[in-house]
């Protein structure tokens, strides 16, 4: 079949290639004067074809970045490497910076043999700003555990250090370039005897965090210990709790002892009755809550915890009574001024009364900077989670989270065997709208029309995206070839709706759309390519047919 096309057919099937593709494709002269462009190219940076055709390279790369692309250019002309990939900076035409990947090669025309330029472009600019986001959430979060106390150290899944804050330094008597790199169970074989690594595998291959207090006998020292496990790090903040340990056994030899040993501890160390209610509090109180020892005297703790966080004190101080260790709870607690405050309190049953009631010590401490840093993280999680599946400018769904949705929609359609569909639309005569009105109330009509397929397509698990410029595209999961021309009709009438002016149009005096519609019960010999082929076959007719209008693929056929 190949073997027979002919080469207008060849030179055909190129320029559809060329015209169709989703990356941006030029064909350059030696000295950076652009000869072809396709449409995703002029939709990267701004310009129609007709402006962009005749400008140079140097015009639109960005001036940090013109030398660089120019070396690679020379080093191809002189054949020293055929083909350079590589990432550069544009100058959009509203001003901005777009950030690309090229892949850039030299061609030859066999009428002439003169020598072209042929370059693909990638938009990164959405990953560029994602990992510049990341980069200086990274820092904040660096900047905030090199602050702390606690030691904390980072374990990739082998158990090599990835990551040692200046606390952890100290206390493990080693700098951080000499432990980043090398395995914990080699650098400190010991551990490998002690309880450190049997709840290091427990908490590994149950994937739970875990809280808990040991002795560790090279350094003479107990340590409490957090470790926080996932899938590609296993984190551990410590610190050493040797005093703490000191003063719970000097306490059940001698009152007095105790007293002298917690009031030149920093944590503060308390005593409660069954109700809570303070028996003893350290001095450290003063610092941590602003309120003297004789304040605090016979006052109740549960009163000046967070009613939020009140359950889940009670709950961990009441399991206490079935397993007589240790327990930690987080929460907050409010301070004399009314201010709130994140605490982390070790609790632990030291003795009956003389009742026979359980009396509680309570080792506390304030963890607002970790809580403040683990919630910053969160948050930045959350946000570059979001960045990396919304378009920008309408606020929908982007073209990488359309493809990771379409790839599960047709594997779990193929699973249940149900029909799947996709919408294909396009804005009609868009191009003349922006040559009109100018790209910022195209930008704006882009965002209207995005706001009307969301009302237009209503059900939950529909999911609407920007294809690419002016192109959207909406999944029905669960949909027959009816009801997706249903809903294409509904998102059809929503834009004509919103009655948005196009006095360029050769259709209607407002803006328009033209949608293809395909349905498919996807199976293993089909690709998810061909639902889209289709779409876009019916979409094409649909213009053909005069836009405006809907046209599914079976009736374009």
């Amino acid at each position: 079949m190949v073997d027979s096309w002919t080469v207008q057919e060849e030179k055909d099937l190129f320029i559809s290639a060329f015209q169709l593709s989703v990356s941006g494709m030029a064909v350059m002269s030696t000295d950076g004067v652009f000869i072809r462009v396709n449409p995703a190219l002029c939709r990267i940076l701004g310009y129609s074809e007709e402006e962009l055709v005749g400008m140079k390279l140097a015009d639109v790369t960005h001036p940090d970045d013109l030398e660089y692309s120019l070396s690679f250019a020379s080093k191809m002309l002189n054949e020293i490497q055929l083909q350079y990939q590589f990432e550069k900076r544009y100058r959009h035409r509203s001003g901005n910076t777009i950030w690309a990947y090229i892949t850039a090669s030299v061609i030859h025309s066999q009428q002439n043999s003169s020598k072209y330029f042929f370059t693909q472009v990638q938009d990164i600019t959405e990953r560029k700003e994602a990992e510049a986001a990341a980069d200086r959430s990274n820092k904040l979060m660096i900047q905030t555990l090199e602050s702390i106390s606690d030691g904390f150290i980072s374990l990739d899944s082998s158990g090599c250090f990835t990551y040692v804050n200046k606390a952890a330094e100290q206390f493990l008597g080693r700098s951080r370039y000499e432990l980043l790199g090398g395995i914990i169970w080699d650098l400190f074989p010991e551990l490998k005897q002690s309880e450190v690594y049997t709840e290091y595998l427990k908490a590994a291959s149950s994937s739970e965090p875990s809280s808990y207090e040991t002795y560790y006998a090279p350094l003479d020292r107990w340590l409490e210990l957090h470790t926080h496990p996932s899938a590609e790090a296993f984190s551990v903040y410590f610190r050493d709790i040797s005093d703490r340990k000191a003063a719970e056994c000097k306490l059940r030899e001698s009152d007095a002892l105790y007293r002298m040993i917690t009031e030149h501890s920093t944590d503060m160390i308390s005593k409660h009755d069954n109700t809570g209610c303070y028996m003893y509090v350290s001095l450290a109180c003063r610092a941590l809550l602003g309120y003297e020892p004789d304040e605090l005297h016979g006052r109740n703790i549960y009163d000046l915890i967070h009613p939020e966080d009140y359950s889940l004190v009670r709950e961990g101080v009441l399991l206490l009574a079935n397993q007589p260790d240790t327990t930690v709870s987080s929460y907050r607690i409010r301070r004399k001024n009314g201010e709130y405050i994140w605490f982390e309190t070790t609790v632990r049953i030291i003795q009956p009364g003389t009742e026979g009631t359980p009396e509680y010590l309570c080792v506390s401490r304030d963890i607002s900077i970790r809580k403040q840093a683990e919630y910053q993280l969160m948050q930045t999680n959350e946000r570059l989670q979001m960045i990396s599946k919304i378009d920008a400018l309408t606020g929908i769904s982007n073209r990488r989270h359309f493809d990771e949705s379409y790839a599960k929609e047709w594997k779990l359609a193929a699973r249940l065997e149900t029909p799947l569909s996709i919408i294909l639309l396009d804005i009609d005569y868009f191009k003349l709208y922006n040559d009109s009105y100018g790209h910022s109330e195209g930008d704006v009509c882009l965002r209207r029309v995005a706001d009307a397929l969301r009302k237009g397509a209503r059900r939950p698990g529909d999911i609407i995206a920007r294809y690419g410029g002016e192109e959207f595209v909406i999944i029905l999961p669960i949909t027959d070839e009816v009801g997706a021309l249903v809903v294409a009709e509904q998102l059809r009438a929503e834009i004509e709706r919103q009655s948005i002016p196009h006095g360029s149009s050769d259709v209607s005096p407002f803006v328009t759309i033209s949608l293809g519609v395909a349905t498919l019960v996807p199976t293993r010999e089909l690709s998810p390519l061909e639902l889209l082929i289709q779409a876009d076959k019916a979409l094409y007719q649909a213009k053909k047919e005069g836009r405006n209008r809907v046209v599914s693929h079976n009736a374009s056929k």
